[in-house]
């Protein structure tokens, strides 16, 4: 019964404001849709963007790592694609950087895998280089295919990722819609509020208030 009474009231006090006043807490309400919708939108594409960079590192580090592992299981230095790698991992996929910008935890985690596993390579092919041994070389090439593994998954849970913000995405069909309610609400309420206004003054005789021979 209480409830009913207060809802009661706040339909009464509502009809009780003023069409002009309607229009702007339309307009108002509009106004933080759309620059909501604006700051999702803007949102999304930096982070696709992002995304996109990621997924495309991840592959280069992947194919990098491999080809370093080739050239020097065969006595050619490779030092410039080791320093590629050094610096996707260390500067454009460091950990810090990635999880502030957009908190991929799995990728995080996927990624020190990586990390951790070329450092060993890395100290495998130094000694390498030094002593040319057999072994050193089978423990080089196991490291590379635990890698690749890893990277893959890398690669993977990125691209997961990514197509789970597509999915999201669609949300935004779902509020353009209702900003689209909204603009033809204040236009229907504009159009009836100028309509009557015209009606009205088309009546009543702007010097008497009361209804003019057109009413007759």
């Amino acid at each position: 019964m209480t409830k009913n009474i207060f809802f009661h009231n706040i339909i009464r006090k509502f009809r009780n404001i003023s069409i002009s006043s309607k229009i702007i807490f339309l307009i108002i309400v509009d106004a933080m849709l759309i620059t909501s919708n604006w700051y999702f939108l803007n949102d999304f594409i930096n982070t696709t963007k992002y995304d996109a960079q990621i997924i495309n590192e991840s592959g280069i580090i992947r194919g990098t790592i491999q080809k370093v592992v080739k050239l020097e299981t065969n006595k050619i230095n490779s030092d410039q694609y080791i320093h590629i790698v050094d610096t996707l991992l260390e500067k454009n996929l460091h950990p810090d950087s990635i999880l502030e910008k957009h908190g991929h935890d799995n990728f995080i985690n996927e990624l020190t895998k990586v990390r951790d596993n070329w450092q060993i390579i890395k100290k495998l092919i130094y000694d390498y280089r030094e002593i040319d041994n057999f072994k050193l070389k089978n423990e080089i090439l196991q490291k590379s295919k635990e890698n690749r593994k890893f990277s893959n998954n890398t690669t993977g849970v990125a691209q997961f990722n990514a197509e789970l913000k597509q999915e999201q995405f669609s949300q935004i069909y779902y509020r353009l819609f209702l900003d689209f309610i909204l603009v033809i609400s204040i236009l229907i309420t504009i159009y009836l509020l100028v309509k009557l206004k015209l009606e009205e003054q088309a009546r009543i005789d702007p010097l008497t208030k009361i209804y003019n021979r057109h009413v007759f």
